[in-house]
């Protein structure tokens, strides 16, 4: 019996269908039956919407430029590389602003 819900389980066929019966189970743990039809829903928790979201940006997210990764790696090495503090605080207090109130 998979459980997602406390529901166990209901056919291909039906689901498909958007109808049939699901087997539920109640408190005292017996079986009971749940019409299925068009409009049983699904709900996802917030690690699943999360995960979602997670694999949309990735997909969307460029390719990243092994020559440009090449050239800033051996900017550093050879100490070339300089680095803009006031640039790299202004973006992190931009980032901070946008955060959600607490």
């Amino acid at each position: 019996m998979n459980k997602i819900s406390n529901v166990s389980s209901v056919s291909s066929t039906a689901a498909r269908e958007g109808q049939g019966s699901l087997r539920k189970a109640g408190d005292a743990g017996e079986q009971r039956n749940v019409e299925a039809g068009p409009s049983s829903k699904v709900a996802l928790t917030g690690m699943a919407l999360a995960m979602a979201r997670a694999e949309r940006v990735a997909e969307e997210t460029p390719p990243i430029d092994e020559k440009r990764v090449d050239e800033i790696r051996a900017a550093i090495a050879d100490g070339s590389y300089s680095i803009d503090a006031d640039r790299i605080a202004s973006v992190l207090l931009a980032m901070e602003d946008a955060l959600p109130g607490e």
